[in-house]
């Protein structure tokens, strides 16, 4: 590999502050080499599943229109990028939630609910931080005027007995499966028209509650990638919106 990289790079660019470099690597007995080595290794999709299963259906779609179509065909093959997780420079990222549309009287319904499961402390709203600062499940936006409030899961809480079964182990555990389940999904079932989005940028869910475009935000701490993993080694898959990868490659 070393080799390669001494090489000009074909591609060399700088996407606000990320430095992208893309070497070509195409002489046969480096790509047997580099292709014996990960024939055995399992791999992981962190992200892009969907794009993944819908390059399977597309293969199936063709084979069934050309059964006789070559191994080689292009669409037995997709595009991947693949990363270690042992990569120092690999972050998961988290996907905070925003909430807007709950009514006035899911509101009370729903601190009395927090309060169920989290103790709940108010903090200064100077700085949006990470809960993970605060030893909190998530910082919640939105429940207390001009205040964040940090939600931290009692030690009497018994949250996998409310939340959908059949899950692996580690996937109770995560933050973002508590929020989702526990949170999220009972807000959906008060009544309320709610509408959740997602978004990477902490400062942006804090406009957005008081700008008054949306009524609550919570913000997430990154996962650790070891997680990921250890869900997916239990026949399982994340929330949906669980993790923005960083850094990412470039798609323009």
């Amino acid at each position: 590999m070393e080799v390669q990289t001494r090489r000009k790079p074909v591609i060399n660019i700088d996407d606000t502050g990320d430095v992208h470099k893309l070497w070509r690597a195409n002489e046969p007995e480096f790509v047997q080499r580099i292709s014996h080595f990960l024939a055995p290794k399992p791999i992981y999709i962190a992200d892009g599943h969907h794009r993944y299963e819908t390059a399977l259906a597309y293969r199936d779609e063709r084979l069934k229109a050309k059964p006789s179509a070559h191994s080689d065909e292009a669409f037995n093959f997709v595009m991947v990028t693949l990363v270690s997780f042992n990569d120092s420079g690999l972050f998961a990222l988290p996907v905070h939630r925003m909430v807007h549309g709950i009514s006035a009287k899911a509101m009370p319904a729903l601190k009395k609910q927090l309060e169920t499961f989290f103790e709940m402390e108010p903090l200064p709203l100077e700085k949006v931080t990470s809960p993970e600062a605060h030893s909190a499940v998530t910082l919640a936006l939105g429940l207390e005027p001009g205040k964040m409030v940090a939600l931290k899961l009692r030690s009497s809480a018994h949250t996998k007995e409310s939340m959908p079964q059949g899950h692996a182990e580690a996937y109770y555990k995560l933050d973002v499966s508590i929020v989702q389940h526990l949170i999220i999904d009972s807000l959906s079932l008060s009544g309320s028209s709610v509408k959740v989005a997602y978004t990477p940028d902490a400062e942006y869910a804090r406009e957005s509650v008081e700008s008054g475009d949306f009524d609550l935000a919570f913000l997430l701490s990154p996962i650790p990638v070891k997680a990921i993993k250890e869900i997916a080694e239990g026949d399982d898959r994340m929330p949906r919106k669980s993790t923005f990868f960083h850094p990412k490659l470039p798609t323009d």
